[in-house]
């Protein structure tokens, strides 16, 4: 579900406003973190450590089209005008810095349960995680493009996506959507059987599908049964690679 939300303080009804491609998942980042006292909005935090997570409410504001999401925010940004917003714009945490202590407070109320945390030099954190991977499932940004706006390496971007590090149990990546430009890229670098360093056969390519299409097995067991990636998988089954004849 895509759209706007609010948490809101049934106190004094003052309220954060968010945005997310996700929002059940949003809350359980922004719940996670509050509750262990390590949420990267310092104000958010400080509030409900006063006041108890029983006088905190999560609302949706206005379910909306993905394109729209970044000027719906901005609206309600300007119309409610969220005391607990670090920034006023939507979208928009930049020029918010964090002392070294403070992102290493972060990863300590996560350690255990994302790897990514354990990086004291971490550029991310579990929320900033949260956004990359649902920037990547709107089909707008590639990964290299993910590099740059969120100024890490593409193997970041990639362990990110793959849920191998910040780690979320409400993820998957065998739910990824891609854009159209993106599969026309992928159909460039990566022609199935046309490439240089495959490692299936059509057989195997058959097996796959065969597999996926009973429904009792994820594309994760698959990549790891075949020994390859994920995206392969996807793009296996999708017809973008090894293509079926007569399919386009």
């Amino acid at each position: 579900m895509t759209g706007i939300y609010q948490i809101r303080n049934v106190i004094n009804g003052h309220r954060y406003v968010g945005s997310a491609f996700n929002i059940k998942g949003r809350w359980s980042v922004h719940k996670h973190l509050l509750v262990n006292r390590k949420h990267i909005n310092r104000h958010l935090q400080n509030v409900w450590n006063k006041y108890g997570e029983q006088n905190f409410i999560f609302e949706v504001l206005e379910i909306t089209e993905k394109e729209k999401i970044i000027s719906r925010e901005q609206f309600f940004i300007d119309t409610l005008k969220p005391e607990y917003n670090l920034s006023p714009t939507a979208g928009n945490t930049t020029g918010v810095l964090f002392s070294e202590e403070r992102r290493n407070n972060i990863s300590n109320a996560l350690k255990g349960k994302c790897a990514g945390v354990n990086n004291p030099a971490a550029k991310i954190n579990f929320e900033i995680a949260a956004k990359m991977r649902e920037d990547y499932k709107s089909g707008q940004y590639s990964q290299k493009q993910l590099c740059k706006k969120y100024n890490v390496s593409i193997r970041t971007v990639q362990s990110t996506l793959y849920n191998k590090i910040w780690k979320d149990e409400n993820y998957e990546y065998e739910t990824q959507l891609f854009s159209e430009t993106h599969k026309k890229r992928i159909g460039m670098a990566q022609s199935g059987e046309k490439s240089n360093c495959v490692k299936l056969t059509w057989e195997k390519v058959k097996e796959i599908r065969e597999k996926y299409k009973k429904g009792d097995i994820s594309m994760k067991k698959l990549s790891l049964e075949y020994g390859v990636c994920v995206m392969n998988i996807h793009d296996i089954i999708h017809n973008i690679i090894w293509k079926q004849q007569g399919d386009e």
